[in-house]
């Protein structure tokens, strides 16, 4: 069983190694051959783990860590062995801290000049990245914000490049049109250029959340009208829901959807709520997580409650989102 720090640690010279790598919010790497031993050692008996090829850290610490944290400390370790390297792609997304599913974040992805040849590895993509202006952000290097965005939206679906676009415009502090248009000289000289300009159109740095997010865009894909953003609207019991969506119809009718984590996985309830704020005399339908993974489902719930459903053609979706060189489905898995 793991202890922090236990005796053999603290008895042996890794103690001040691993105390300085936590402080800086990194792994440990060993500097010999005969320190590798003691850190591999020290993994089977409990007390470290090795999270990337050469790198340990303390098996009770890592364990505390967010999926998050975990992935920025492999980050900071790599760019102690590769000081030049460039992270571009969804890991340098999370170094800005915008919304990345876990799925999109390995293989790390590490800029590229055109031309320039690099051994394959099963841990780094090595992707091309032009007008990559790098900076240091929280000690990675990583691509600017705008091409980090831009290359997201480039290789991620709607829902989840819609969930990374509404945290980019709440982190900067920008509209929507303003992105747009420091993106849009990148969208013709890239592959998924024009997906990735219309995920982004839709964005709104109001948004709760991934949750709504992806609730949003999943009203968008099929068909509804754009659902409005950040409504505050209870639970009839007062509890709060993870991700609230509302429509107004033109004759005044509110409709909402929130996420009840207390419906069983395939539930749905539909019920009248007359409350105060801004979603007063609200039909509002109680969904489960499991229930909003079917679109089939979502759709013929959107209809029961009379969402309207946009007039013409649906505007979005002319492209595919583009899956880099290397990786063979959308959001590699490591």
């Amino acid at each position: 069983m793991s202890v922090p720090m236990g005796e053999y640690l603290r008895r042996s010279p890794m103690a001040s190694a691993i105390r300085r790598a936590e402080r800086s919010g990194s792994c440990v790497l060993p500097t010999s051959r005969a320190e590798r031993e003691r850190y591999v050692r020290a993994v089977g008996y409990g007390m470290l783990v090795s999270p990337m090829g050469s790198m340990y850290a303390r098996a009770e610490y890592w364990q505390g860590l967010s999926a998050a944290e975990q992935v920025l400390h492999c980050m900071r370790t790599v760019q102690r062995l590769h000081p030049t390297w460039v992270f571009c792609g969804p890991p340098a997304a999370l170094v800005y801290g915008l919304e990345v599913p876990e799925r999109f974040v390995w293989p790390l992805r590490v800029a590229k000049g055109r031309g320039q040849n690099t051994r394959p590895s099963s841990e780094f993509l090595r992707v091309i990245v032009e007008d990559a202006h790098p900076t240091v952000v929280d000690q990675i290097r990583v691509t600017s914000f705008e091409r980090t965005v831009f290359d997201c939206l480039r290789e991620m679906d709607f829902a989840d490049g819609l969930a990374l676009a509404d945290s980019a415009l709440m982190r900067s502090g920008l509209s929507c049109e303003e992105l747009m248009g420091r993106l849009d000289v990148m969208r013709n000289r890239n592959h998924g250029g024009l997906h990735a300009m219309e995920t982004l159109r839709y964005a709104d740095p109001h948004a709760s959340g991934a949750l709504e997010s992806r609730m949003r865009a999943r009203a968008i894909e099929l068909g509804f009208i754009v659902p409005m953003t950040h409504v505050a609207c209870a639970l009839p019991d007062g509890r709060t829901g993870d991700g609230v969506i509302a429509w107004e119809r033109a004759d005044g009718a509110r409709m909402a959807i929130v996420v009840d984590p207390h419906l069983r996985q395939d539930a749905w309830a539909r019920e009248e709520v007359t409350g105060s704020g801004e979603m007063p005399n609200v039909h509002l339908a109680r969904v489960s997580i499991e229930y909003l993974r079917t679109l089939s489902s979502f759709e013929e719930l959107l209809d029961e409650l009379g969402v309207p459903r946009r007039t013409g053609v649906l505007d979005r979706g002319i492209e595919k989102p583009f899956i880099p060189t290397g990786l063979t489905q959308q959001g590699g898995a490591r």
